[in-house]
């Protein structure tokens, strides 16, 4: 799970990372995989382009399927 949280910050799978360090992160744990699927969920108080921009690095990193999460 990807989280898109305020101010630029990130967490997979619960851990904080920062928008620099994410397309090497979910690069670096996906590559290996033979299937490769996310599931993106935005912060309540995130912009719609916020979740794209992270749904857009999940796709530069190699990720080939991403679903979002719908808010609760």
């Amino acid at each position: 799970m990807l989280e898109v949280l305020p101010g630029g910050v990130f967490r997979l799978n619960q851990q904080p990372l920062t928008s620099a360090q994410l397309q090497a992160k979910l690069h670096e744990i996906f590559e290996p995989r033979s299937r490769k699927v996310i599931f993106v969920r935005g912060a309540e108080d995130v912009t719609y382009g916020e979740v794209a921009w992270a749904v857009d690095v999940a796709r530069a990193a190699g990720i080939e399927i991403v679903g979002l999460v719908p808010r609760s």
